[in-house]
């Protein structure tokens, strides 16, 4: 399933579009495919290929990671996402080290006033097994990067 409706926010000189959900959560196909689920860039946004962005505070949890692990899964995240043209996942599962990957969930789309490029911004949101990786739809280990080199 994928998403084309959003909330769109103006504030400060930028657009943010939030994700609608109002139309599918009480489909049963939704809940069927949450793993698989995407976002579609909105139609008005003329560029279809966002930038990558994450989301990160003081209190995330990837504070509680060491800095390589972190590089390591947010490299391989802006790397997938920097082929991906105009369809989203909803979720990404990034390899940190051995048999532990970080979560990545899709925030919003969001865009500065006076550029016509979009980005994507996901959030790191939980460290979880390989074996729990392996059930979302975009699962990345460091052998994604060998592809690319």
């Amino acid at each position: 399933m994928v998403c084309r409706t959003f909330n769109k926010v103006n504030y400060a000189g930028c657009t943010f579009y939030y994700p609608e959900f109002k139309d599918f959560i009480r489909c049963e196909q939704f809940k069927r495919e949450r793993r698989r689920f995407g976002f579609e860039m909105p139609e008005e946004v003329k560029c279809k290929k966002a930038l990558p962005s994450s989301s990160y505070t003081k209190r995330d949890l990837t504070n509680k990671l060491t800095i390589e692990c972190q590089m390591k899964a947010t490299s391989l995240v802006e790397l997938f996402i920097s082929g991906i043209n105009n369809a989203y996942p909803e979720v990404i599962c990034a390899e940190m080290e051995r048999g532990k990957y970080l979560k990545f969930q899709f925030q919003h789309f969001f865009s500065f006033d006076f550029m016509e490029i979009p980005i994507v911004v996901y959030k790191p949101t939980t460290v979880i097994g390989k074996k729990a990786a392996k059930k979302y739809m975009v699962c990345l280990d460091q052998t994604f990067i060998k592809k690319y080199q």
